[in-house]
């Protein structure tokens, strides 16, 4: 019978067990050739099928920042009653993060999924969204190349950057939970990186209605969604220009509630000042 204690989410696997037993518990299940890596990775090999903008069009489209207005709102179980809410106020605090800082303190984690050849983020799809949002290519990571797949055959071709690791090595520099997923015969590692910025992020996605409701947008394409934010009396302005993705209406909606200029090939952001 499935411990809930023992996991993570739906389907990482935490063992209520020391962590020198994890540890233990890892190394004897490697397979010949499976290792961790730490290096620089670029965007395009990592598969993502999260979207920001279904997640900005949902939660435009149901108003659902509106709960926010609420005095009794239970912090400890926000995440999992106010998902899409929670995880987009979540990407805007990891954005102003990344802008503030230049970086983030962790590396994202990614490991090859063998069912659909294809390298995954997980855990750390938040900060992977901020890098799509801002374009940066070149990402700092730790991966697993499950089954032992040699680097190369799954397109990481300039790899001298790549360096084999150990856990205890991450450990010098970073505090993690140790969780594990299991896919076609290997135990693969999901590390969980801990930061203190828990109580930030809160703090941060309080005043989330209050930024989107102050909102006065001029755009020169159609966005139904954000209809009623369309003024003559606007505080940001999108120009999209060219071949416009979804990305791009995205990025231009969280700079908008974010309050940072941008401008690019395909969109420029200007935030009027007062």
């Amino acid at each position: 019978m499935r411990n809930e204690n023992e996991w993570i989410g739906r389907d990482i696997l935490y063992l209520d067990k020391t962590e020198e037993y994890r540890v233990d518990l890892y190394k004897n299940s490697l397979v010949p050739n499976e290792n961790l890596y730490t290096g620089n990775i670029n965007l395009s090999l990592i598969e993502s099928r999260f979207s920001t903008y279904r997640l900005i069009k949902t939660v435009f489209e149901n108003e659902e920042y509106k709960v926010l207005n609420c005095d009794n709102i239970d912090w400890n179980k926000f995440h999992l009653k106010h998902k899409d809410l929670y995880f987009l106020g979540k990407i805007c605090f990891l954005l102003k993060e990344f802008i503030t800082t230049k970086n983030f303190i962790h590396p994202i984690t990614l490991y090859f999924n063998p069912r659909i050849s294809k390298i995954i983020c997980h855990p750390g799809i938040g900060r992977l969204e901020v890098y799509k949002l801002l374009d940066v290519k070149n990402i700092p990571c730790v991966f697993f190349n499950t089954n032992g797949v040699s680097l190369e055959d799954i397109g990481i071709v300039n790899n001298d950057n790549f360096s084999i690791v150990t856990l205890e090595d991450i450990r010098k520099k970073h505090d993690y939970l140790l969780g594990f997923s299991m896919d076609h015969g290997s135990l693969i590692p999901q590390i969980h990186f801990v930061d203190n910025s828990r109580q930030s992020r809160i703090n941060y996605i309080k005043k989330l209605h209050q930024k989107i409701s102050n909102l006065r947008i001029k755009s020169n394409i159609k966005i139904p969604f954000i209809h009623s934010f369309l003024h003559d009396d606007y505080n940001v302005e999108f120009d999209f220009k060219g071949a416009y993705t979804e990305i791009d209406i995205a990025r231009a909606i969280i700079l908008a509630i974010t309050e940072y200029n941008y401008d690019s090939d395909t969109l420029q952001v200007k935030i009027k000042n007062g």
